[in-house]
This record gives C-alpha cells, structure tokens and sequence, in this order.
C-alpha cells in the first residue's frame, strides 16, 4: 500500500523580529491576540499553506484558545486589515493564507516528491523555487527524500540553537565584566564620599572656630568700651576729687593697656592657631586626594604636627613627582606615602 501523501509541516519557524504588522496586532490586542495569530498559524502549517476559516473552524478555534466567537471574529476582520492573511482569498474562498505562509512552506517542502496544490490558492511565484514544476494541480520535485523538509527543519532548528547559545554565552562574558565596573564603580564613589565628609567634617570645625574666635574679640572689645565709659563718669564726678580721680584713671589705664596688650597677643596667637589649622587642613585634603587613603587621617594629621605644614607640603610634592613617573609601579599609594613620612621622621628623631 502506497504511502499517503504529507500535506503539513511537523514545524514552522517563527522569527525573532516580526514585521510591523503582527507588532501592530499584538499592540492592539496585546499577548492574547499574539497567541491567536501563533495558533492559526500552526493550523495552517499543519494543513499546508491554508486553511478553511468557516463557522466549525471558528467554533473549534473558540475552544480551543477559550476566546468568545465574537472576539474571534474581531481577530480575524483586523488580521486581515493588516494583510496578516490575504483579503481577496479570504472574500472569495474564505481561506486564510499569505504571501508569506506560503513562501516559508514552500521553502522546506521543496524536496517532497509530490505536493498537492490548488492554484487558486497560490499567491508566490513556484517557478522560483529550485526542481518544482505546476503540472495539473500538483508540485512535482526530482528528489527521492520524503522526509528531507524533516532534516531541513532539524538542520535550521540546530543552527538556530548554535545560535543561541553563542548569544547566551557572549551574553554572561558581558555580565561578569558589567559586574566587576559596578564593583570598581561603587568602590571609587565609596572613597570618594568617605574622602567628601571627612573635608567637609574638617572645613565645618574650621568654621566653627573662626566664628567662636569673632565672638570672643567682639565681648571683650565691648566689655573694654562699658569699662571705659565708666571711668569716664568717675573722672566727671566733682573737681574736689579731681586730683584722685586722675591718679585711679591712670592706673585704670595703666591696667587696662597692659590687659589689651595681653589681649591682643592672645587674639594674634588665637589667629595664628585658626590660619595652622586652616593650612593643616588644606595638606591632609591633598595628601588623602593624593594617596585615596581616607583610613590614616590620624597617622597623616599626627605627621603634620611633627615635621610641619611647610615640611609636608614638600614631601608631599615630591610624591606627586614620584607618581607622575613611576605611579604605576606603586600598588598601594597610601603605604609609600607613609613610608616616606616615617623615614624622614626617623632621621629627625636619630
């Protein structure tokens, strides 16, 4: 007994990027619809390169997505609309089919020894297709591979997965190396904020120096003008005390010249303290932006108070010499910095 005559496909391929008129449908009726049009097309494959589309067909379809005939139907009249199947096949034999379908079918099959085909039907040109020939309604191909569209869709589903998995594994190289910015990225912003509140912790005390500083000067400047109106008033009180008045308001002044004196040289000290300060500062933010070590604040601060702002400044210059050349030789900044503090410190100290 003969061997009937396949008319379907076992699988149909579906590409990644569909064209602009299944993207329309499926934005119109979002995944539901998608998957109508995937259903329908696996009816059609699975038939051939068409479909009846009749009120048994719907009824089934209905069933089978759990969709209401209705909105079957609604479907169907905008899949047309947008040229997913063709419009004057569907009004003249009520089929569903394209150009498209059609051209995919005929692609795989073309090695079966005999296709049966209605005309009609046909919306591609056969005659460019390799061995087929349109003789009596039937495909006729010089081929003795009956399952060679099987072998055809084995090979494109194997090289599709080839593929993929070339895709997927590009794909996690990409991630890990994504993965390790991220971890240098957030260590940087990690130092970079630390190094951040450290200066502003340091300008903010600067600050509140400076003011307490202006508040001190200011009291005793008006502690200094109430007591000299008072001695003014004592010198006014009456001419019979004149002469002792004159004698106490030159002690007064004598004491007082000597207290503003010693005011005064307090005032510079505290001057000179704020502008050390201000300048110690001002050495550790470079050393810290230098060395992108916020942890030896203490080390850095205690070396500056040891061999001096200026004395620092040049070391640290010196450094910044170093790593201009030879920065990237040097693995860790913060411990050649040190390194560099402790021996000049110990030559001090021998």
């Amino acid at each position: 007994m003969a061997r009937p005559i396949k008319t379907g496909l076992d699988y149909f391929p579906l590409d990644i990027n569909l064209d602009s008129k299944i993207e329309l449908f499926e934005a119109e009726y979002g995944l539901q619809g998608f998957g109508f049009i995937i259903k329908i097309f696996q009816k059609i494959y699975k038939n051939g390169y068409y479909i009846k589309w009749d009120e048994d067909e719907l009824s089934l379809t209905s069933k089978q997505v759990n969709v209401s005939n209705n909105s079957i139907n609604a479907y169907i009249k905008t899949a047309i609309k947008r040229d997913i199947f063709d419009k004057n096949l569907y009004e003249r034999y009520g089929i569903l089919t394209s150009k498209g379908i059609q051209k995919r079918f005929f692609l795989i099959v073309n090695r079966r020894k005999k296709i049966e085909i209605k005309k009609e039907y046909i919306l591609i040109e056969l005659k460019d297709y390799k061995n087929v020939n349109v003789s009596n309604n039937s495909i006729n191909v010089s081929n003795n591979s009956v399952n060679a569209d099987i072998m055809h869709a084995k090979t494109e589903l194997l090289s599709t997965l080839s593929a993929q998995s070339k895709v997927k594994e590009s794909k996690l190289k990409e991630s890990k190396v994504n993965e390790r910015k991220e971890e240098d990225f957030l260590s940087e912003v990690s130092r970079v904020v630390s190094y951040s509140i450290l200066s502003s912790k340091l300008r903010a005390r600067e600050r509140n120096q400076e003011e307490e500083t202006k508040e001190t000067t200011s009291l005793t400047l008006t502690k200094q003008e109430k007591e000299r109106e008072k001695e003014g008033i004592e010198v006014n009180i009456g001419p019979q005390q004149e002469t002792e008045n004159i004698g106490i308001q030159n002690k007064f002044f004598s004491q007082n010249a000597n207290a503003g004196f010693q005011k005064n040289i307090s005032s510079q000290q505290e001057a000179k303290d704020i502008s050390l300060k201000s300048q110690t500062s001002r050495v550790l933010d470079e050393i810290i932006k230098l060395t992108h070590d916020t942890k030896s604040t203490d080390f850095w601060l205690k070396m500056i108070a040891k061999l001096g702002v200026d004395r620092v400044k040049g070391i640290l210059y010196e450094f910044s010499e170093t790593l201009k050349n030879h920065g990237n030789t040097i693995s860790n900044y913060g411990a050649y910095f040190a390194r560099m503090l402790k021996e000049i410190a110990n030559g001090d100290d021998g």
